[in-house]
């Protein structure tokens, strides 16, 4: 099976939740991209930049960003370095992965606890944005909910392989 082929049985055997949250990062980095080019040209050109493009761009990579963390996770295709990966074997290789899927779940965890909290704080003090004037504390919540799902997947696939034995198999790997 080629690679383009592999790419579309992967997308094809996705859940709805992946597939979705991947379109909307694919549309949020577009809409960040144009943003970008439209206040640029508005600024340098024109001499009139986007009212508030800064934040808005703000706004748009954090939500990018969280929403591709559930993907990447479910599909296990973080940034590793196997550098010593090769003097694991056996219950040695498995006690390795276990760790790396357990930190991984427990840092994503806490990432999604210490956002809804800051989130709590800037509702209660009513924090809003230094450009627009609009509200921060939703989008917060909103990446929170987000890590809380990657947390989730994560733990799933720790499940699984604890259940299986089978190793998560990273997706696009440069292997």
């Amino acid at each position: 099976m080629n690679e383009d082929n592999a790419a579309v049985t992967e997308w094809n055997n996705s859940p709805l939740l992946v597939k979705a949250l991947s379109i909307i990062v694919a549309v949020l980095m577009f809409a960040m991209m144009a943003l970008t080019f439209i206040d640029v040209i508005g600024r340098y050109v024109f001499g009139i930049p986007i009212p508030g493009g800064f934040e808005i761009i703000e706004f748009v990579m954090s939500t990018m960003i969280f929403s591709a963390i559930p993907v990447v996770s479910y599909n296990n295709s973080h940034i590793t370095v196997g550098l010593f990966d090769g003097f694991f074997r056996g219950g040695v290789r498995r006690v390795q992965q276990t760790f790396v899927l357990v930190f991984s779940t427990g840092m994503v965890g806490f990432m999604g606890w210490r956002l809804w909290a800051e989130a709590m704080r800037d509702l209660e003090s009513g924090k809003v944005g230094q450009q627009l004037d609009v509200q921060v504390a939703p989008v917060i919540f909103g990446l929170s909910g987000l890590s809380y799902l990657a947390c989730l997947l994560l733990a799933l696939l720790t499940v699984n392989y604890l259940r299986t034995g089978i190793e998560p198999v990273a997706s696009g790997s440069l292997d």
